[in-house]
């Protein structure tokens, strides 16, 4: 069994014009895939190895859309079978303020000072209903230029006159459109999920113009029409009735504790907007239907209580609705631990590849990588009972057996989903008591880092 395993079926549509490119690609995927938080240099392993590899990153044959595009497609297929998608997108930086030799990289602050640069990344995630990550289906890369992004100094009617296109707000829309067109062939419903950024007109047009779905944080307390009345959202919402409670854990650094919230619902019109010149080539101004739920906190003991206001043009009526919009706008998390499996596990702020060329090269290859850590992390929940073989290779779920100290007693021939992956978190300093909850990514990569320098010692010694 070659191994390249997981990169032979993760990226088995890529083609890089040159059989011995393309092959030496999967065979750095795969070595980064089994050393995530390693330089590329340590992934490699040997001096050729490392010089393919760098050499691979300088070929203007490779594009970061070789990459997605292979992943797509495999993001696609485990998508065939789901009735509902949703799709999560979100921005973060990524800082390289030590690498001043580094070209290409751009300010990650509006004032333009030497103090912040780097990079923007804004993927956009599938994920189940239920919270499995199926891949990303959307991605954007880029360094802030002073002149074509908005700087302080501009005053407010400067930026409301600015086409949308020299906006970064643009990257909503521009997700939202690349999403649907990776998951055009799909027959599920797909629903898009964002933060408070998101709360655009233009982005909601532009969804209802596509005839797919939205669901977005409110961030402005916007003007709405409610049977031909004009108020302010948050007024509105206020005013409206409760409809039921709901109780959720809620995590504040360290500590989680429980809040109570209370749920209302109402429905509106969002109203023409007054002007439309900075968008209008993208769409119609047109009024929008939509729902508006709300989850505030009851008695909060804390200075920053829970409120959602959530926007949405999904029908959302009763209180299980509200319900069930509120939980799948609670998924939008997946996409923050995303950033942090990215940032913290692969640590590719750390990567030196001297421009911004070759590092969105490596960021989208190690994005693909981050999801594969996330989809191990959440396997034994989606899948407990079948057999680990579709995950790991032999010599993989084999060495774990040998690792976990209670194998010896264990009757089985191979692992399932739940046993290999909380023998992989155990190894990464998981207790696995009755009382812990699942593991996290944490001490996923941390587990799957050891087991996989194990394994390269088992190749070592079968090979002598």
């Amino acid at each position: 069994m070659t191994d390249n395993v997981w990169s032979d079926n993760e990226f088995s549509t890529i083609d890089l014009g040159d059989e011995r490119r393309t092959n030496r690609f999967l065979s750095m995927a795969s070595s980064l895939s089994q050393k995530p938080n390693h330089t590329i240099a340590q992934a490699c392993g040997t001096r050729s190895s490392t010089k393919g590899a760098y050499t691979l990153f300088s070929n203007d044959n490779f594009q970061v859309d070789d990459i997605l595009q292979a992943h797509y497609d495999s993001t696609v297929e485990r998508a065939k079978e789901k009735s509902t998608v949703l799709v999560i997108q979100d921005t973060s930086q990524l800082k390289y303020n030590g690498h001043i030799k580094t070209e290409g990289l751009g300010s990650l602050n509006r004032e333009f000072t030497s103090t912040d640069s780097g990079l923007f990344l804004h993927p956009c995630l599938a994920i189940t209903d239920e919270g499995m990550p199926l891949g990303l289906v959307g991605y954007s890369c880029w360094a802030r230029q002073r002149d074509n992004r908005g700087m302080r100094d501009e005053c407010t009617s400067q930026r409301l006159n600015k086409s949308i296109d020299d906006k970064e707000s643009i990257k909503w829309i521009n997700g939202l459109c690349e999403s649907l067109e990776t998951l055009a062939d799909l027959d599920a419903e797909i629903i898009n999920i964002a933060d408070r950024e998101s709360d655009i007109y233009p982005f909601m047009a532009k969804a209802i113009s596509l005839n797919t779905s939205f669901i977005v944080r409110c961030r402005h307390d916007r003007t709405i029409e409610i049977d031909g009345s004009k108020t302010k959202i948050r007024k509105a919402i206020t005013e409206s009735p409760v409809l039921g409670t709901k109780k959720i854990n809620v995590r504040e650094k360290s500590k989680v504790r429980e809040a109570k919230l209370e749920i209302r619902c109402l429905q509106a019109v969002i109203p023409k907007p007054v002007s439309d010149e900075s968008f209008k080539h993208l769409v119609d101004s047109e009024p929008i239907p939509v729902s508006v739920v709300e989850a505030r906190e009851v008695d909060p003991s804390t200075k920053s209580p829970v409120r959602w206001i959530l926007i949405t043009n999904l029908k959302v009526e009763g209180l299980n609705e509200c319900r069930k919009a509120l939980e799948r706008y609670g998924l939008r998390w997946t996409i923050e631990t995303f950033f942090k499996v990215l940032k913290s596990g692969c640590k590719i702020e750390d990567c030196r590849l001297g421009t911004a060329e070759k590092l969105e090269k490596y960021i989208a290859l190690m994005s693909v990588v981050t999801y594969r850590l996330m989809h191990l992390t959440l396997l034994s929940r989606e899948s407990p009972d079948q057999p680990c073989t579709a995950e790991l290779q032999e010599i993989e779920w084999q060495t774990l057996l040998v690792l976990d100290r209670k194998s010896k007693k264990a009757s089985y021939k191979f692992p399932s989903n739940l046993e290999a992956i909380t023998m992989i978190a155990k190894l990464g300093g998981y207790q696995a008591r009755r009382s812990d909850p699942p593991p996290g990514p944490i001490v996923i990569w941390r587990g799957w880092q050891k087991l996989m320098n194990s394994v390269e010692v088992v190749k070592l010694i079968s090979e002598t």
